[in-house]
């Protein structure tokens, strides 16, 4: 899962794409410490009615 660390809130990679184990990422963006990233396009992703979208390409996961 890529995630973008947010700034302040990561000593090692604030404000960086990193790549981390699927169950860690669901973690850090539950936690408020990270947030996840379009695996089409690299922009973030927005999570609404039980969907993650893309606002940049149109990519879209629901389920």
């Amino acid at each position: 899962m890529r995630v973008i660390m947010l700034n302040g809130k990561d000593p090692y990679y604030p404000g960086e794409a990193v790549t981390v184990p699927d169950k860690a990422g669901r973690l850090l963006v539950r936690e408020g410490l990270a947030q996840e990233v379009c695996p089409e396009c690299g922009a973030v992703l927005v999570h609404e009615s039980g969907c993650t979208s893309c606002y940049s390409c149109g990519f879209a996961k629901c389920g």
